[in-house]
């Protein structure tokens, strides 16, 4: 079994068990204590979980999680509001990362008024709602099914992305602060740090109800994005974007 196949394997042992020991790992996979000691050192560098005596365990944000059905109608006004002041980025004939969630979900009506695009995205619920659009290509890029976000990830789905390149990427977080955008998942966010990274124009879409929220995993800093679409219902998050003046912000 080579390096990859490994990870891969105790990334997915992590997502259902929480924990992983060095010597079950050994025994499972058959490989020596010292290899499984150098994959999970290798893994905490990377930020995909967090070392342990004897072994580790996955790396948990403190933000509050809600169910995919329970995240879809929340705020919906406000997604819907974020998602028509994105659109106006859309451009025909254009390449297209679309990040998993149901924010950036909100984009797909207006991506279907498109006459011709290519869309990548490794979300399965955006996938199904691209399927009404046949002039748009989508692709659907794999991994291993993350049931409470309905979304492919893992570490095949992050090496294909970093083969693919895109005009434009439109992102979203679990929490943002004055300078950085969070993910929950530190596999999620290194896959929207390479979304990102990948695309020539990125558009982080994120509503205020996630302002000053706490998250472990940072991918990027607001002010690297080209726009950043948010709401005007939360006084705090108004308040400072009239101070700073941020020309990338649009609410």
């Amino acid at each position: 079994m080579y390096a990859e196949e490994r990870r891969e394997y105790i990334l997915k042992k992590l997502q259902t068990d929480g924990k992983v020991s060095v010597l079950d790992l050994s025994d499972e996979l058959q490989v020596s204590e010292v290899t499984i000691r150098r994959d999970l050192a290798v893994m905490d560098d990377m930020n995909l979980l967090t070392r342990t005596y004897g072994g580790a365990i996955e790396r948990k944000s403190v933000t509050e999680q809600f169910s995919y059905i329970e995240r879809e109608t929340l705020n919906i006004d406000s997604k819907k509001h974020i998602a028509k002041k994105a659109s106006t980025f859309l451009r025909e004939r254009t390449s297209i990362f679309l990040d998993a969630g149901t924010t950036v979900r909100q984009l797909i009506p207006y991506v279907g008024e498109l006459n011709s695009a290519t869309v990548i995205t490794f979300d399965i619920a955006m996938a199904t709602d691209l399927a009404r659009y046949p002039h748009i290509t989508t692709v659907l890029v794999g991994g291993f099914l993350e049931h409470q976000t309905l979304s492919l990830v893992g570490i095949d789905t992050y090496k294909k992305i970093e083969t693919l390149q895109a005009d434009l990427s439109f992102i979203g977080c679990d929490a943002f602060n004055d300078t950085d955008a969070f993910s929950t998942s530190t596999m999620r966010a290194a896959i929207k740090a390479k979304l990102i990274e990948n695309s020539d124009q990125s558009v982080l879409m994120c509503d205020s109800s996630k302002y000053r929220q706490k998250s472990l995993n940072t991918f990027a800093k607001l002010k690297d994005f080209n726009c950043f679409t948010t709401d005007r219902h939360n006084d705090r998050l108004n308040k400072f974007l009239s101070e700073q003046s941020l020309k990338n912000v649009i609410q």
